[in-house]
């Protein structure tokens, strides 16, 4: 069963060969490897056309910088395969990811399957190679006899709404081709995750959770990634928005939790409408205040509250205020924070 890996690439050069090898070296060894460079400058793209050069399974695409979701659009596009991966390319992933997440697919009858992941523990950049020391699986997975869990539809859009399980990351699953046609990513908009895993979720008969950690999560501040800043925080509470006004309808039992995404999100945009008020046009201004009056509508449920730490908690009541008096509030605790939890802001991606 040919498998289509799109590795979307912008200036990632010291990390791009170590991804690469990673994926054409899986025991899976039917695949199709999309490399969209996204006008990278730093030599990346001769990277890919080197491995293209190498390997018959490598297919190319350099295209003018247009973002992450275009690059994965442009991937979807050339996609030849029965099943449709993502890595991304400051990441890596162990040799048998592929194989294992097939499997989980095939023998569960699932359309779409997906992995635990490993994330940096204490060292901020991993070594090339075998998993060695300073990285640990995320853990998500409940230990129950095997730790494989089957889901239906509902019960998989359940858990990826609480965040709780399955996420919405797009590099740790494997799915169908069919489950995207008519489904991209939403170009020039970050938070391109949440707005399109859900449908593709939506979509699947039955989902497999698998246990074991088989992808490489590498948090750097480079790349195709988002940065952090006004605009694109507002990205993620519209986003989340759209989620919710989408899944609403037909999943009204869980109006808390999409709610709850929305709040979270809302939580890092005060700090940062404080921190950057250029950037507070008339437009953005409007939309502070619209989402000011969803906080008021939609208090927090218990379990966000619970699974926020103290500055998050101090946070939340905020947000029902659009006020200069509140942001700046916010964005006091965001920074006290940071003092305390400096890798925070320094290894986020998206």
């Amino acid at each position: 069963m040919l498998i289509s890996v799109v590795i979307p690439i912008y200036n990632v050069a010291p990390y791009l060969q170590r991804c690469i090898q990673s994926v054409l070296g899986q025991t899976h060894r039917e695949l199709q490897v999309i490399l969209v460079d996204d006008g990278s400058t730093d030599g990346s793209g001769a990277l890919c056309d080197q491995a293209a050069a190498q390997d018959a399974r490598v297919e190319v695409i350099h295209q003018a910088n247009a973002g992450l979701s275009a690059a994965r659009n442009a991937g979807l596009s050339a996609a030849r395969g029965d099943c449709i991966g993502f890595v991304d390319a400051d990441d890596y992933v162990l040799p048998d990811m592929f194989a294992y997440l097939l499997a989980g697919m095939v023998d569960n009858d699932a359309q779409v399957s997906a992995c635990d992941y490993f994330v940096p523990q204490d060292t901020p950049s991993l070594p090339a190679g075998p998993i060695a020391g300073g990285v640990v699986p995320r853990g998500f997975w409940p230990a129950n006899g095997t730790g494989l869990l089957t889901l239906g539809t509902d019960d998989a859009i359940t858990l990826l709404v609480s965040d709780v399980v399955l996420q919405n990351y797009a590099w740790n699953k494997l799915s169908l081709a069919s489950l995207w046609e008519g489904v991209r990513f939403p170009e020039g908009h970050v938070f391109e995750d949440v707005a399109t895993t859900y449908r593709v979720v939506r979509r699947a008969r039955r989902v497999a959770v698998l246990p074991a950690a088989k992808y490489v999560y590498e948090p750097l501040p480079t790349g195709i990634v988002r940065r952090r800043s006004l605009g694109n925080e507002m990205d993620g509470v519209r986003a989340y928005e759209r989620r919710m006004d989408d899944l609403l309808p037909s999943y009204p039992q869980l109006a808390g939790p999409l709610a709850d995404g929305v709040l979270r999100a809302m939580a890092t945009v005060w700090p940062l409408s404080w921190d950057d008020r250029a950037a507070l046009t008339p437009e953005m201004r409007e939309r502070l205040r619209a989402s000011a009056q969803f906080a008021r509508a939609h208090p927090a449920t218990p379990e966000l509250r619970a699974s926020l730490g103290v500055a998050g908690r101090m946070t939340l009541p905020l947000l029902r205020h659009p006020g200069a008096w509140s942001r700046s509030l916010a964005a006091a605790i965001y920074h006290a924070y940071l003092r305390r939890h400096p890798e925070w802001a320094r290894t986020a991606k998206a």
